[in-house]
């Protein structure tokens, strides 16, 4: 998977397309902004050091 924090969800979407058929390839790229909402409306969420990170180079909330 590349480096590129930002398009995460669209590379992973693409890498399992062919095994998950479109709408499993929709779910996995959807992870990203529904990580960003958890994040924003959820004050309580503990996100994992990883999953901060990620969501931080990502955009944040």
């Amino acid at each position: 998977m590349p480096a590129d924090e930002a398009g995460r969800g669209r590379h992973a979407a693409e890498a399992v397309e062919g095994l998950l058929g479109p709408r499993g390839a929709r779910l996995v790229a959807a992870h990203v902004p529904a990580q960003r909402h958890l994040a924003a409306a959820g004050p309580g969420l503990t996100l994992s050091p990883e999953s901060a990170r990620t969501l931080g180079r990502q955009g944040g909330p």
